[in-house]
């Protein structure tokens, strides 16, 4: 078992790995209704591809690569990301998936004395290309 502690992520070319607390990456396809007259068991088939991620990171503002700059205005604009599980060269143990992303949502707070958090959505905007080698 590894410690999920390295992952690399990149926002319209732009490392945020360094920001980020936690990441979760999901990747499914929706179920689509095939039941017909006759079935006894509801029937499903396979349809479109889907992803989404979340991510939860320490806010920077002020600079050109912190998250307000990077997703501040972003609301419902897709840009391009890049997702690896670890620093690690791009391979077969640690593939990098690429594509577009939409982002949904990006919300950021917290109590007095905590450390500033954002919470950032994405969404399938395009394709998803996973990659096992450079």
């Amino acid at each position: 078992m590894a410690i999920f502690k390295d992952a690399r992520f990149t926002w319209q070319g732009n490392n945020i790995s360094a920001q980020c607390r936690a990441i979760a990456f999901e990747v499914g396809a929706e179920a689509q209704d095939a039941t017909a007259m006759g079935n006894d068991d509801r029937i499903n088939a396979a349809g479109l591809g889907t992803y989404a991620i979340e991510i939860e990171a320490n806010w920077i503002a002020g600079s050109t690569t912190g998250l307000d700059h990077l997703f501040g205005s972003t609301a419902g604009k897709s840009g391009a990301f890049t997702f690896r599980p670890t620093t690690a060269s791009i391979s077969a143990a640690n593939p990098q998936y690429s594509g577009t992303a939409i982002r949904t949502n990006y919300s950021f707070g917290g109590a007095v004395g905590d450390q500033h958090v954002a919470n950032i959505s994405l969404v399938a905007g395009g394709d998803l290309i996973r990659a096992i080698s450079t």
